[in-house]
């Protein structure tokens, strides 16, 4: 994978964050080293990435308390790393 070094602070794919970026899609983010899947904001000032939660067959939990159901959002803390990837 080509990569670009961050410098990206905060990144996200989602509109109503005030890191939206519609380049946010070609990002690769790492929480202590790890690639995260799923990731849909991340900030690598507060150390956090937020993420779609996935069981244990890894599919996407949807939460269907909430009208309209919603995919399931966790929080994850650590060294967080924001990478372009080249295209």
């Amino acid at each position: 994978m080509d990569t670009e070094e961050g410098g990206e602070m905060r990144k996200s794919v989602r509109k109503d964050d005030p890191g939206y970026d519609p380049k946010a899609v070609r990002c690769a983010v790492f929480l202590d080293g790890q690639k995260l899947k799923y990731c849909i904001t991340a900030d690598e000032e507060l150390g956090k990435a937020w993420v779609y939660e996935t069981g244990e067959d890894g599919h996407l939990i949807v939460d269907r308390s909430v009208n309209p159901p919603q995919l399931r959002v966790k929080v994850l803390s650590g060294k967080v790393r924001i990478v372009m990837e080249k295209r």
